[in-house]
Order: C-alpha cells, then structure tokens, then sequence
C-alpha cells in the first residue's frame, strides 16, 4: 500500500496546484508531461478501499482483487472533470493516437453485403495503399476464411498479427484470389469520407474529421461553378473529429473571415492561443447547412459552434454534439499511469464554447417518419410546360435518395427552400 501513494500523492497536487499551470512554449511533444511530488499521504482512504474490497471478497462479491491506485486515480479526475480518463502509461500512446482520428489496421473503408467484405475505399499512406483496390472481396485472413465474419472481428484478428498477415482477395475480372503480405500499422483516413452531387446539383460533403485536407475539399466544394439547379452543400460532421483547431479556425473562416476565430486558453492564465480564418474564397454564392449529431466531436465540434455563430452563419441540424472539444491535457503521475484532464477553456467568435453544441432544428432520435408523397408519374411528355415537369422529377428523385436519414432530408428541404426564395442563411 505504500507503493501507492506515490502515484495517488503525485496526482492529488497536480490536479489542485499543477493542473492550472501553463503549457511549455512550443512544447509540441506527444509525452505527457511529470507530475510534481507531493508530501500528501491518502492512507486512511487506502486502508477504507483496501477494508471494503477484502468485505465484497468475503461476501462473494468481487471475483478479482480490485486495482485500489486506478479507483483512487479514477475519483481524483472526476471529481475535476467528470470527462477525464485514466490510462496505464504503457495503453496511452495508442489513446493518443485514437484521440487524433487514426485507427490500427490495413486503412480501407469497407461495406458488408451479402454476407461478403467489399472494400469501397483505401487511405492515403496505409498498409492496404497499392495492394488492395475498390471492389476486392476479402477471402481469407491468415488461416481463416471470412465469408460471414463481420468486419470488426476481422478488423481483431488483423490488429493482433502486428508481424503481419496474410489477406486474400477476390478482385472483379479475375479468377483466381490475390494474396498479399501486409503488416497493419496505425493510420488516419482522408479528411473527406465522400463528396456526392445529388439530384439537382446539391453536394453532400461528408467529413471524417477536421485534419489536412479537409480545408481544401470544402473550398473546393463551395467554389464549384453555381447554376440555377444548384441548391446549396450539405455539410456532415455527424462521424467528424479531429483534434486540428487551426484547421477547424480555417473552415469556419470559409464563410465568416476572422483573425481570431477560436481561442484556446490554459486555465487560471492569461495566455490565449488565437486561431483565425482570413479566406476569402466566394463562399456566399452558395448556401450551406451542416449535420450535426452525437458523434461530433473535438475539433470538428468548435467548427460546428463556429459556424453556427459566424457572421455568415451556417443553419446545424441534427441532434446534440459530444460535449467533448479538444480542452483536455495529459499528466503522467507516478511513472505508471497518465490523466487525461481539462486543462484548457475555449472561446468561439467571443463567447465559451457551449457544450454540447446545440443544433438551430434539433431532430428526434430514429428514421424520418415514412411519409406518403403523391406520385405524379411522367406527365412533361404531354405537357407543354415541359421545363416545370422536369423540376419535379428532380425533386422526386432527391426525395428519394434521402428519404431514409431524417436530417440529411430536412437539410435538403431547407436548402431547396433558400434556393427558391433566393436567399442564404
């Protein structure tokens, strides 16, 4: 028990003394910085822990003994910040990494149909670039055949051979498999999940997370020649996160240009980082609406409140954010573990970042409610106002295309609506 009062010690003065503290200058490391020592003794808590755990034992209660240092770092950090985590010093490398938006793998994006793993996409960079291509169908991994596997079981076996594995393909126009030797490594998907032009010229933008890349797309998107058909850009940060405010201060500034967008502030100082977005990219020609939802979060969720505040702002739909932007510091404590604790406030367009971030039309959880619309059939052929007839079957066709993601379909609506009122948000 004395072995954990170091750890428990070290950590009770960071969190009152040190958590406060400003950040080194520059220091752009990934290693959590030491915790201060402590002359703080928690023994008679231990001793209660250690007393209640030994009863839950007696009484058949606790199968295992209970980690007494974890729950004790475990209570410290909610009882600062009830988001807080706690990691073993050896598990917060690959934390870190996830906090960032990568993920430990092959990198393809994959869907499940038919009881078969088709490949749709291969990040930049990963193992599977140059190997795998859109349209392979996953076969065999190692020595197990995948027909009927879900994906994230394979997604397990492959993470476990980090010496690497054998994966077998069936590729499009060729009978026999393809083998290839690939070893997973960890690696972060482009910016862009998909960029879609829907009936009617509207463009559904869909972001993985607020990293490089990210500034491009959208600009590129929103400086696309206008037509009169063209209704306006649904931007989606429903599965967006990232952890890049420089990026997120550059996208909001696409539609709102500011030297000081966003503001990252070390508690109880008065040092400020400032994040400005100076685009000044056409971005008022057309309309735009972004998608939120529960899985916005980190940087993707300061771009949300930013755009929702811009001058030129931007209509959120969708359901309530993470409530989880990039604010929070690692401390090491005790040589053993690392806290992962807020440490940092946020300023978005001159106000706290709310969080969550709440959407402009909040959406009820579930699919849209199946509503019946007329069928008006193929009329224009016999119809002199031919031009009307197609704009309907424009509108039939979009209705279609997003009647089943309840959101994506009242952003189109709101978009044809400013489009026929000739008007922006």
């Amino acid at each position: 028990m004395g072995a954990l009062s170091g750890p428990v010690a070290a950590l009770s003065m960071t969190l009152v003394a040190g958590a406060a503290a400003e950040p080194a200058s520059g220091d752009t490391s990934s290693s959590p910085p030491a915790a201060a020592a402590s002359s703080l003794s928690p023994d008679p808590l231990i001793e209660t822990l250690r007393q209640t755990r030994e009863a839950l034992r007696a009484a058949g209660l606790a199968d295992s003994p209970l980690d007494l240092a974890e729950i004790l770092l475990n209570a410290f950090v909610r009882a600062v910040d009830p988001d807080g985590v706690v990691r073993r010093i050896g598990d917060w490398p690959a934390f870190e990494r996830r906090q960032r938006g990568e993920a430990f793998g092959l990198g393809v994006e994959v869907v499940e149909t038919n009881r078969q793993t088709v490949v749709v996409g291969v990040w930049p960079g990963s193992p599977a670039e140059g190997r795998l291509q859109p349209g392979d169908v996953f076969d065999r991994i190692g020595d197990r055949y995948v027909t009927g596997i879900p994906w994230s079981t394979q997604q397990h076996w492959i993470a476990r051979a980090t010496t690497g594995v054998e994966v077998v393909v069936m590729r499009p126009g060729r009978r026999e498999p393809i083998a290839q030797q690939m070893r997973p490594a960890w690696c972060r998907p482009p910016a862009v999940a998909g960029l879609e032009v829907m009936p009617g010229g509207l463009q559904w933008l869909r972001l993985n997370g607020v990293w490089s890349g990210a500034v491009e797309a959208v600009s590129a998107a929103l400086q696309a020649p206008a037509t009169g058909r063209t209704a306006g850009l649904v931007l989606d940060l429903r599965a967006a996160g990232g952890d890049d405010l420089a990026a997120a201060a550059a996208l909001a500034g696409l539609w709102s240009p500011s030297p000081d967008i966003i503001q990252r502030k070390a508690e109880g100082t008065r040092q400020a980082e400032t994040y400005g977005g100076i685009s000044v990219a056409a971005t008022s020609r057309l309309a735009a609406v972004a998608l939120i939802g529960p899985g916005t979060h980190g940087a993707a969720e300061v771009l949300a409140a930013a755009l929702q505040r811009g001058t030129n702002r931007v209509v959120l739909v969708g359901r309530p954010t993470a409530g989880r932007p990039p604010v929070r510091d690692p401390i090491e404590v005790g040589g053993e573990w690392v806290v992962h604790v807020r440490r940092y406030g946020l300023n978005v367009c001159g106000a706290p970042m709310p969080e969550p971030v709440r959407p402009d039309i909040e959406l009820p959880e579930g699919p849209p409610p199946d509503v019946a619309r007329p069928e008006r059939g193929n009329g224009w052929q016999l119809n002199p106002r031919r031009r009307e007839s197609e704009e309907e079957n424009v509108d039939r066709a979009l209705s279609r295309r997003v009647q089943h993601d309840a959101a994506l379909q009242r952003a189109v609506d709101l978009l044809i609506a400013i489009r026929a009122l000739r008007l922006r948000p």
